[in-house]
């Protein structure tokens, strides 16, 4: 649903997949250090966003010519 509403579905993917760092750390720890939680989860938003465009670069490349299907997350600028 994120994606159809932003543009930046990228972000708001990796900060919803992932934010079991933050509660994971915290878990584990027994107290919320940010020094550990913060670049954890500063990470797994990084690598979630660099993972899907990779993805989603591939996507096209390979199975859009055969299958000629619009991909989600690569916005040519036009609906549908």
């Amino acid at each position: 649903m994120v994606t159809k509403l932003m543009k930046t579905h990228l972000i708001s993917a990796g900060l919803a997949f992932n934010w079991g760092a933050l509660l994971g750390s915290s878990a584990i720890l027994g107290v919320c250090d940010w020094t550990v939680a913060l670049p954890l989860y500063a990470g797994s938003v990084a690598w979630t966003i660099v993972y899907d465009t990779i993805y989603a670069h591939q996507v096209r490349r390979l199975l859009l010519p055969l299958v000629d299907l619009a991909d989600i997350n690569l916005s040519s600028g036009q609906n549908g």
